[in-house]
């Protein structure tokens, strides 16, 4: 057992008994990160899934690989070459084809630096990259949790994390808003929020 995991469980016992019987159901949690991506290309796979199921960005993500793809360029070059409106025929809504165009703007413009950002912390990271029109907090902070690997982020606009954290917080009869719940797992609330996406996959509780 991993020591977050049981740090998690400890915290979530003190506050929580029914979320740490979920936490222990689900098992314990590990960052996917996606470092590997070119931080623009990042963020525009991030923006594509606001708001949708995760099935529902895959297949509309798979459509804009597709036709990258076929151009033999790479995405900016593509937004670059032809403009963003094709997007809408992949699927990807007019505002979030003009934040694509945007992010690609910004790298142009030394905004998306990675290395200057991994040296910033998540406050002032997420006040230079929501300077990117059409970028906002939720996608600041999948930025932050996934990509640059900080463990704790609750990220206040996820409407899943929230819903299922009151949930738990109702069963133990805890009063107060989720983000001050979250606060008791500090500082590994990013963590927090991995096992309240697997518990509701697994459609607990």
């Amino acid at each position: 057992m991993s020591a977050v995991h049981k740090t998690m469980l400890r915290r979530a016992a003190k506050c929580l008994p029914s979320l740490r019987r979920a936490m222990v159901q689900v098992g314990p949690r590990t960052m996917s990160l996606r470092s590997g991506l070119p931080l623009s290309l990042y963020l525009c796979r991030l923006v594509v899934g606001q708001q949708l199921s995760g099935k529902a960005a895959r297949t509309i993500w798979g459509r804009v690989e597709a036709h990258v793809s076929e151009a033999g360029l790479l995405l900016g070059e593509v937004i670059r070459q032809d403009g963003h409106q094709w997007l809408r025929s992949c699927g990807v809504s007019g505002s979030k084809s003009r934040a694509i165009a945007e992010i690609f703007e910004a790298e142009n413009a030394g905004l998306l630096e990675a290395g200057v950002l991994a040296k910033m912390d998540h406050t002032s990271r997420s006040a230079q990259v929501s300077q990117v029109w059409g970028v906002g907090q939720w996608t600041c902070d999948m930025l932050s949790m996934f990509y640059f690997a900080d463990p704790d982020v609750w990220p206040r606009a996820d409407t899943s994390t929230n819903r299922v954290l009151t949930t738990f917080m109702q069963q133990d009869r805890m009063t107060g808003e989720a983000w001050e719940a979250a606060e008791l797992f500090k500082p590994y609330r990013t963590y927090l929020a991995m096992y309240l996406w697997r518990i509701a996959d697994s459609r607990l509780p």
